[in-house]
């Protein structure tokens, strides 16, 4: 099978985080499913005694201080050497009263080892980094390893990279990982790659991108939708962990961030609103609710008639379809004002203010969201001047552009409002 393995918790610095946010985001990673979760050393004091999990790894830089061995007579430690008093056993613990201070990792499935030679010991995975294909000097000491993981090959995308994965795959026969590299800010892509539709893969990632890393999040979505790793699983948990991490990192998770960007379910746009709402899939290869997200529709100068319709319905002003014409043309015009988003409360207003503007349909601020009638609205009331149907085109304007009812001293429009009358009425419907 294609196994996952996060190592968020071994790329950052987790000595000032607290703790019950760290024991928390442990928790949930453990809810996505994945292998594999390796700590640094760091994180693993903080978090000690860890949740029940079969696949943790423990990041140590010097083998020595982490399985307490330094070389004399009468046992033998994990790297298959002998020591004497004060060496640890399989299990990370004291042999003897020399060494108390080494902790108890009783719990730690494997030690990754950065740099470290090749062990044919199950439980040590040596770690190597580059970004093409090194000397085979360089990897002959690696060849019996039991377990590798290899960092980096971005560079690799310059060249044939799939031939390159083929003879790492083939040159290694034990436990072998992949940690692509994002230099290029292609890890995910890397990462997809190798795996080239094997079951038979391992990969490691970190939640959020975090230490240039593949995205686990992304990662996990590739596999699903693709089928080929827990196609049925969703995460609703996703945004928990998102608020988690830039709470641990001190580090903002992008607005667009795929999977788990606060933004990547926002739309705008009034063809790809119209698009969305008649058929999600050409515009969304998941459902929001799969990362625990909504779909928003936005308000602004981009905007168009399906998002002012599906905004009223949101809204619970289903009933005000018959005014969308003019509603739309003051969004845009507030859109183009703010150069923004025009806000929930915004919007409201503007419906109240086209609202108010039908003097005779007896609607004060009181009663206008009771507006069951407000749909068969077709054209404006009797009185004013110079009025002309709602949506009906200025003569010579090739635009098409919206006609809002001019000109007329009881629209309540002031030059506060709309500096320019003629050139609000002329904003293109889009």
């Amino acid at each position: 099978m294609i196994k996952v393995c996060d190592r968020t918790l071994s790329v950052l610095d987790c000595s000032r985080a607290d703790k019950a946010d760290l024991l928390r985001f442990l928790e949930l990673l453990i809810e996505t499913g994945v292998d594999g979760i390796e700590l640094s050393e760091k994180s693993y004091a903080r978090l000690a005694p860890l949740y029940q999990f079969p696949g943790y790894s423990l990041r140590v830089d010097d083998p020595d201080t982490a399985f307490g061995c330094h070389g004399a007579t009468g046992c033998s430690d994990d790297l298959g050497r002998t020591g004497g008093p004060g060496c640890s056993d399989a299990a990370g613990r004291a042999a003897g009263p020399g060494r108390p201070d080494i902790p108890d990792y009783r719990d730690i499935a494997e030690f990754v080892c950065p740099g470290g030679s090749g062990s044919a010991n199950p439980r040590i995975r040596a770690e190597i980094c580059f970004d093409t294909l090194p000397e085979p000097k360089i990897l002959v000491s690696y060849y019996n390893s039991s377990k590798l993981r290899i960092c980096g090959l971005d560079g690799s995308i310059n060249g044939d990279y799939l031939a390159l994965f083929g003879n790492l795959k083939s040159l290694f026969g034990g436990d072998l990982q992949f940690c692509p590299g994002d230099r290029f800010h292609i890890a995910t892509a890397l990462a997809v790659e190798w795996a080239g539709g094997r079951r038979d893969v391992s990969i490691v990632t970190a939640f959020g991108g975090s230490g240039g890393l593949a995205a686990t999040e992304e990662l996990l979505m590739a596999f699903k939708l693709a089928r080929l790793r827990n196609a049925g699983k969703e995460y609703p948990f996703f945004p928990e962990m998102a608020e988690l991490l830039e709470r641990i990192s001190g580090i903002p998770v992008g607005e667009n961030k795929a999977v788990i960007g606060k933004g990547i379910f926002a739309v705008q746009s009034g063809v790809h609103v119209d698009g969305i709402l008649k058929q999600p899939e050409c515009y969304e290869p998941f459902a929001p609710r799969t990362v625990g997200q909504e779909r928003r529709i936005l308000l602004g100068k981009q905007s168009g008639r399906a998002g002012v319709k599906a905004k009223l319905a949101e809204l619970g002003m289903g009933g005000c379809e018959g005014l969308i014409p003019q509603i739309l043309a003051r969004v845009k015009q507030a859109g183009y004002q703010n150069n923004g988003e025009v806000t929930d409360g915004e919007f409201s207003a503007i419906v109240g203010d086209c609202l108010a503007c039908l003097p005779d349909a007896g609607w004060g601020e009181d009663s206008w969201p009771d507006k069951g009638c407000c749909s068969a609205l077709t054209e404006p009331p009797s009185g004013g001047t110079a009025r002309m149907r709602a949506g009906e085109r200025t003569a010579g304007d090739a635009n098409g552009a919206a006609v809002l009812w001019r000109n007329r001293p009881d629209a309540g429009w002031g030059k506060d409002r709309l500096k320019d009358n003629d050139a609000a009425a002329k904003i293109p419907l889009g």
